[in-house]
């Protein structure tokens, strides 16, 4: 999916949350801990992810 991109933008944003660890995700960046799941999971997790961020389909 294309979503904007460049400094401070949705891209940047939802990039820096998969590169952090969240308690959830067990010592794992939330990258490593998506990868472990189902498509139908990461897409999930993935539509859920842009919404907090303020997206809108």
């Amino acid at each position: 999916m294309k979503i904007p991109h460049g400094a401070g933008s949705l891209h940047a944003k939802v990039s820096g949350y998969y590169s952090s660890k969240q308690p959830f995700t067990g010592g794992q960046t939330v990258r490593q801990w998506r990868s472990t799941q189902s498509y139908q999971q990461q897409y999930d997790f993935g539509i859920k992810t842009l919404k907090q961020f303020d997206w809108t389909p």
